[in-house]
């Protein structure tokens, strides 16, 4: 009976192992597209509502603060070309928005009235092992009740992967498209 109770007991920390070590593997490069959705016109500007797709095989995640999300647009304003950024940025993080393989996120793009053509770039990076946990964690409703979930989350490595711009097409905005 000791026999059996160790032997399970060693099968029970190998597959513990086994998938800590599955689960902390270094993320792959993301891969994702951008597609528009629809327009929708304000007073003093544009909102364009674009569909960020998550192609690749492993989560990837973007840069989310409380002053928006973080993207850059070169867009063509009244016939001249316009740079333009979002407030948000990684100094300003409240947290990172992760995108599992095969999912999509919208995002809202603010342009200026009188934008002719855009496309934007949104920074992702590939989505290490403690944030994966803790977005899991999240969804599931576990962080909140389990206390130590916190310390234990430390026991997972950082190791995103390098940021990757992705960038959308160029997009033309019809005059009859907003209203």
């Amino acid at each position: 009976m000791r026999k059996r109770c160790s032997v399970i007991a060693g099968l029970a920390l190998f597959v513990l192992g086994a998938f800590y070590l599955w689960i902390c593997r270094t993320p792959a490069v993301p891969s994702a597209s951008i597609q528009l959705v629809r327009y929708e016109s304000r007073q003093d500007s544009l909102v364009a509502t674009v569909l960020l797709t998550n192609t690749g095989s492993s989560a990837l995640s973007y840069y989310h603060s409380s002053k928006g999300i973080y993207y850059t647009v070169l867009a063509r304003v009244k016939g001249q070309a316009t740079n333009l950024k979002s407030g948000g940025g990684p100094g300003s993080m409240a947290g990172p928005i992760v995108v599992w393989p095969l999912r999509s996120e919208q995002i809202k793009i603010i342009l200026p009235v009188g934008t002719e053509s855009w496309r934007c770039t949104i920074p992702v990076e590939g989505t290490g092992a403690r944030i994966r946990v803790y977005s899991h964690l999240a969804e599931w409703g576990i962080w909140n009740r389990v206390f130590p979930a916190g310390y234990l989350i430390r026991l997972f490595p950082l190791n995103d992967s390098e940021d990757r711009q992705i960038q959308s097409d160029s997009f033309t905005v019809a005059t009859n498209a907003v209203r």
